[in-house]
């Protein structure tokens, strides 16, 4: 029993650099202390030493990607307004024209089907500029005073208010005006 305790309690020694056990370490000399761990006491420091090392590669990692890969979506963007692309649309559909045939951006802005594709994208966009956007063509209603002044007749009788309001809009228009041509 007493050598499976010993077992048991199977002691590591450890060079202490990395311990600090203020009572017994001298700045001047050159001593390592020794610190003696039980098996258990070993295994839980290991997994946590391998633990911060995970960690501090994950954030080495981290930090490393950040400085190494420069924003190149300006330089890309710049390319673009020079060879011709000035539409943020048309510079998003290059680029993913690009990724997707595998092409450089310089061979992209070159390739025929690109340039088409661009190009019908541009009077697709043009086409729908020009189309009114308004679905009435006419920028009065029928409840408008200004539609009734100009068509030169009365509303319903049953739009009492607004009857009211084109006679008196024609009243005031009428006073307004001068009485003798000079």
């Amino acid at each position: 029993m007493s050598e499976n305790l010993n077992e048991q309690e199977e002691k590591f020694e450890d060079t202490g650099a990395d311990t600090t056990d203020e009572t017994s370490q001298d700045e001047d000399s050159e001593e390592t202390d020794k610190v003696t761990l039980t098996a258990e006491e070993h295994r839980e420091m290991t997994e946590k030493l391998s633990r911060y090392k995970a960690e501090r590669d994950r954030l080495k990692s981290k930090t490393s990607t950040k400085k190494d890969a420069p924003d190149t979506s300006l330089i890309e963007k710049g390319f673009l307004n020079s060879a011709g692309y000035t539409d943020a649309n048309d510079q998003a559909e290059v680029q993913k024209l690009a990724k997707n045939m595998g092409l450089d951006l310089d061979e992209a802005v070159n390739d025929s089907f690109i340039k088409e594709r661009i190009s019908s994208l541009q009077e697709a966009r043009k086409v729908a500029d020009a189309l009114p956007t308004k679905k009435k063509r006419g920028s009065t209603t029928k409840d408008e005073v200004t539609y009734w002044i100009n068509k030169g007749e009365l509303p319903p009788k049953e739009n009492v208010q607004l009857r009211r309001d084109v006679v008196n809009a024609r009243y005031s228009s009428l006073k307004s005006k001068n009485k003798f041509n000079n």
